[in-house]
């Protein structure tokens, strides 16, 4: 096992989020609790125990529904799974819908680069990486003696490495095929949201896939790291300055970190670069100025929102039309 696997495994934190596909697993949940997924198509590694997220009950959960209905009604006609508020010291809305079971786990899609990004910082801060300004040719040594040679770590992590963008990844091999990428772009130059930098930067750190299955509750826990700069059950997992630059904007996007959006975007859409032709919807500004969130593609999110002590989680149907504004200024508002 990797030190950045039992770095996140012993601080009882990452204990099982599987990989998907045909790559080894990261070694990875952020809940102990084991459960069932589809044989040979995930692996779960069993961690440090911890203690469950305590759930509001009784009159405390009635008058949190009553608090945030307006998001509960926009999370229930989006066909979610969960939606989860934390606040202060405990969690305050655990909205199952349509009968979840709170360890079934879902389809994460993009909001597992955040995780890749505190495993580099991992990495940094155990000596498996120098620093974020490393050649990535350092550790691919396939891209030694051409242009891939000036890549950095920094460049994939705020999704500036000029790589070629493929308009499909659905490769038997995907780590061979984004090895095989060229240079189109100078890097650090152009934003652009090309999915194969965190293939690669999995690649650096533990030869694993980054698409994940994992549970609303685990998402919570990643979303709690982010929000106490690192630190979990009083040990610090991931540097606080590390974290600080995961939330920072980056001059390729300031809406953008290390693989971590940040922010309100310009207007009512949220691009992803110019080679990407989605646009997130963005009907509004948010209400609070300080909100980082893990995106994952139909409405996959987990916002965390320092100045208002809170972390929201929402996870269930894929939905192209997901509105990111409605949940987290619900929430916002009503407290």
């Amino acid at each position: 096992m990797s030190l950045v696997r039992r770095s996140l495994l012993h601080g009882g934190l990452l204990v099982g989020l599987g990989g998907l596909g045909s790559f080894p697993a990261l070694a990875a949940t952020l809940d102990p609790a084991r459960s069932t997924i589809a044989p040979g198509r995930a692996e779960v590694v069993e961690g440090s125990r911890g203690p469950p997220l305590r759930t509001p009950s009784g009159a405390q959960a009635l008058r949190a529904r009553s608090q945030f209905r307006t998001a509960i009604d926009y999370a229930r006609s989006i066909d979610s799974d969960a939606l989860l508020i934390w606040r202060g010291a405990r969690l305050i809305l655990a909205e199952r819908f349509e009968d979840r079971d709170r360890r079934a786990r879902a389809w994460s899609a993009s909001m597992v680069k955040t995780v890749v990004a505190l495993l580099v910082g991992v990495a940094i801060d155990e000596g498996a990486i120098r620093s974020v300004d490393q050649p990535a040719a350092t550790l691919l040594p396939e891209w030694r003696g051409d242009a891939r040679s000036r890549i950095t770590i920094r460049d994939m992590l705020v999704m500036a490495s000029g790589l070629d963008h493929p308009p499909s990844t659905s490769t038997a091999d995907g780590v061979r095929a984004a090895l095989a990428l060229k240079a189109v772009d100078p890097p650090g130059a152009l934003f652009d949201y090309n999915t194969q930098n965190v293939t690669l930067l999995m690649e650096m750190l533990s030869r694993a896939t980054p698409n994940l299955l994992a549970r609303a509750d685990d998402w919570m826990r990643v979303g709690l790291l982010l929000l106490r700069r690192g630190l979990w059950n009083g040990r610090q997992l991931v540097d606080a300055g590390w974290i600080g630059h995961m939330l920072a904007p980056s001059s390729p996007n300031p809406g953008y970190g290390y693989l971590t959006w940040i922010g309100s975007p310009p207007g009512a859409r949220r691009s992803y670069g110019p080679k990407v032709a989605f646009q997130a919807i963005h009907s509004a500004p948010f209400l609070a100025p300080d909100v980082a969130y893990l995106d994952g593609f139909g409405g996959q999110r987990v916002y965390v929102i320092p100045s208002r002590d809170l972390v929201i989680v929402r996870t269930g149907g894929t939905r192209p039309d997901f509105d990111d504004a409605i949940i987290p200024n619900a929430v916002v508002a009503a407290l």
